[in-house]
């Protein structure tokens, strides 16, 4: 054992920074801010658990985005390494970790001081990547010095061979080895009639908790991936309650890459700073759409590389047997590691039928979900990817409901009973209604699937073939999420948009970006598209709002008036608009 100077103090004393939303002239804006923010985010009670409440944020205002706490001397997680980490990132469901824990923080100390009260004990799982370790950890570490030292004295960090016990009567940091703090520092500390919390990171490859790790009067947390042999058995005999935390939405990686390229300029330097910023997010925001939101990767180029390739691998492995795994299907075993690479999936938080908070998977990003999709559509014989994602026991339909609504229009049975149930939108003025041509021909279905590459990647042009369900690579695809045509009866474009919202209008730019970008991927486009009408499907789910009017097509100020009268034109006499509504029971 021995004592690390000044580590207490660094840790206690972190200095606050955060990253806020503003408006701007085009759009919102980026804004680092010193100290905490004066509007930290807010939770409501959802079941038995916790979600963050989107109903009080105002519109128009400044939105917290990020919250980064710096710790000079680093943070536990990198006690020791190399590689020195001082700042911890605090995103919503960083902060919603801490405060389903000082919940029961709350209960053990108002249990009026009953010897007999066990504290609850929690596992914490998320995809591996993703910051739990670095950012939770710290962030519930510094958050549990904070709390009441009359209550909680003692509060421990161990992960893998270390353990670091950190007194705030004596304001020190004392590292042991992680066995001789099991053997006889906890006891020693419990039989003198101390409190403490324990938060346990089980490390890549580390070593699951032993069941009579701490006394059951301590609180204790286990970092996790989903894999189950670091956790269960010790879940399991503790009755521990899961917490899951999702990987970082894109917002919050922008805020990230914000604060990484913030540095102090002085105002003459700012458009040169944007600058360097807008390309670093360009950077990481391609990397995303590619390996998911997995910072360990999308922030180190050599990370990317090597996902990147592990990917490519990963899906060359995926058959009909196992392709359940990756698809967002809740299973009794939530992370079959033997078989399933974590490359390729993430790890999604869901509300159970109890109540409760449970996982699920579902592809990592866009382009891993197109290019499964391909792999299975092109075996022999092809998978029914939508069959697989909905006819298993325990898939919750939203995590993977832009997969799910895309892949039904491949699923025979499905698209029957889509083409009865599709919905007409018609603009004012239309009178006459008109069938939809998947209706007339149901059997012109998509049987499998196509990627559209990222443009920049320059991929070869390819031949526009009907009964190919085209699914582009990249999350930010101008109007459509996917689109397939059809020669019989009427040569036809459909566009098929997945959304839960009541209304999904567009504008002349993106309809005229839309038409590029089709233009680019196909041999002979401007002969095939003559005279072609479009259908543009609404698909939704059960939960949705659903929409049952119009989708309009308004000017965009980025276009001349001669450009947008042109293309609102076409809109309203081309295009014809149906909604329908995608459920597990097709």
């Amino acid at each position: 054992m021995y004592v690390l100077k000044g580590y207490y103090e660094s840790v206690y004393n972190a200095r606050w920074h955060h990253v806020v939303e503003v408006p701007g002239g085009e759009g919102m804006r980026m804004e680092v801010k010193e100290g905490k923010p004066p509007q930290p985010w807010t939770y409501r009670a959802v079941g038995y658990t916790l979600e963050k409440d989107d109903g009080v944020e105002q519109s128009g205002a400044e939105r917290l985005r990020l919250m980064v706490l710096t710790s000079d001397k680093e943070w536990a997680y990198s006690w020791g390494w190399f590689k020195p980490i001082r700042d911890c990132y605090v995103n919503c469901e960083v902060e919603r970790v801490w405060r389903i824990v000082k919940g029961d923080l709350t209960k053990w100390f108002s249990s009026h001081g009953r010897t007999d009260f066990e504290p609850r004990q929690r596992v914490l799982i998320g995809t591996p990547g993703i910051g739990k370790s670095m950012n939770a950890g710290s962030y519930l570490l510094y958050q549990l010095l904070q709390y009441d030292a009359e209550k909680l004295p003692v509060v421990l960090y161990v992960i893998g061979s270390k353990s670091f016990l950190l007194d705030k009567t004596s304001r020190t940091v004392t590292q042991y080895p992680t066995d001789e703090m099991s053997r006889s520092v906890i006891s020693s500390l419990w039989q003198r009639g101390m409190k403490g919390y324990i938060i346990y990171d089980v490390a890549m490859k580390g070593t699951p908790p032993a069941t009579t790790f701490a006394p059951p009067q301590w609180g204790m947390i286990v970092l996790t991936t989903p894999n189950e042999n670091n956790f269960e058995g010790w879940r399991k005999h503790k009755g521990a309650a899961p917490i899951i935390i999702n990987c970082p939405d894109r917002t919050d990686v922008k805020a990230m890459c914000f604060w990484e390229e913030h540095n102090g300029q002085v105002e003459e330097e700012e458009e040169k700073q944007a600058r360097e910023q807008a390309k670093y997010w360009e950077t990481v925001e391609e990397r995303m759409d590619k390996v998911g939101p997995i910072p360990r990767c999308i922030f180190n180029e050599s990370e990317y590389g090597i996902r990147l390739t592990a990917i490519g691998k990963a899906v060359k492995d995926i058959n009909a047997s196992n392709a359940t795994d990756y698809m967002g299907v809740g299973r009794s075993k939530i992370w079959i590691d033997e078989y399933v690479s974590h490359t390729i999936v993430k790890f999604v938080r869901v509300q159970g039928v109890s109540g409760i908070e449970v996982g699920c998977n579902a592809p990592v990003s866009r382009s891993a979900m197109a290019t499964i999709t391909y792999h299975l559509t092109h075996m022999t014989p092809p998978v029914d990817v939508f069959n697989l994602l909905l006819h298993n026991s325990g898939c919750f339909l939203w995590v993977v409901f832009e997969y799910a609504g895309t892949a039904a229009f491949m699923n025979p049975h499905a698209v029957d009973i889509i083409q009865r149930k599709l919905t007409e939108l018609q603009p004012e003025g239309r009178s006459r209604s008109r069938f939809s041509v998947l209706s007339d021909n149901p059997r012109g279905h998509p049987t499998r699937s196509q990627t559209l590459k990222k443009l920049s990647d320059n991929p070869a042009r390819m031949n526009l073939e009907c009964g190919v369900l085209y699914l582009p690579a990249v999350r930010n695809f101008p109007l459509v999420d996917a689109l397939f045509f059809m020669q019989s009866p009427r040569k036809t474009l459909f566009g098929l948009q997945t959304t839960t919202a009541g209304g999904h209008h567009t504008q002349t730019s993106t309809v005229r970006l839309f038409k590029e970008r089709v233009a680019s991927y196909f041999n002979g486009w401007e002969e095939f598209a003559r005279d072609m009408t479009w259908e543009i499907i609404y698909v939704q789910h059960a939960d949705s709002t659903p929409i049952i009017d119009w989708q309009r097509c308004d000017d965009s100020a980025n276009l001349t008036e001669a450009e947008n009268r042109e293309i609102a034109a076409f809109w309203g006499e081309k295009v014809h608009q149906y909604q329908v509504t995608v459920t597990a029971e097709m």
